[in-house]
């Protein structure tokens, strides 16, 4: 059997073809932009990180809310809160909430003072022109635009929007 195989005929050589990189007229435009794109966006600092201020006013007090508004996945960062007591008499209790919609998109959620139950914190004990801090921590879990209201009630109620893009 070995001998049969030997005396069948070789087969013919393979052609030589010169390798050539071909690409359409488009794709010389396309494949730079591509490769180019994260380049300027990165050098227009649209893949920073970004801070933003909120403000608003109550009958007896003001607030003062900062927070990340653009960050990466899996980091933490902080929503800063800063109650200023405009009233003439002591203000007993602020209740802070943050929506239940907004904070679910996040990992971790903490408070300074602590969470008293989801996503609300409780301060107290303001005196005319005293200014408290409260903070929320929170870690970004999914990607994509998160916005939700950050409610401050104490007496009179303050409505804020937070906006927070998280990329990956």
């Amino acid at each position: 059997m070995g001998d049969d195989l030997e005396k069948l005929p070789k087969p013919p050589e393979p052609p030589s073809i010169q390798r050539r990189f071909r690409m359409y007229a488009f794709q010389w435009v396309l494949v730079p932009i591509i490769f180019l794109l994260p380049v300027v966006l990165a050098l227009g600092g649209v893949l920073d990180e970004k801070r933003a201020m909120l403000s608003g006013e109550a009958a007896g007090f003001g607030v003062e809310v900062e927070y990340q508004a653009r960050f990466r996945f899996q980091q933490l960062r902080e929503i800063r809160i800063v109650v200023e007591s405009r009233s003439l008499s002591e203000l007993d209790t602020m209740t802070i909430s943050i929506d239940s919609v907004y904070a679910a998109r996040f990992s971790e959620v903490r408070g300074i003072p602590d969470l008293e139950r989801p996503y609300s914190l409780k301060l107290s004990g303001f005196r005319p022109g005293e200014e408290a801090l409260a903070i929320i921590e929170i870690q970004a879990e999914d990607y994509g635009v998160h916005t939700g209201d950050l409610v401050l009630v104490a007496g009179d109620t303050v409505r804020l929007q937070v906006r927070t893009l998280v990329l990956p």
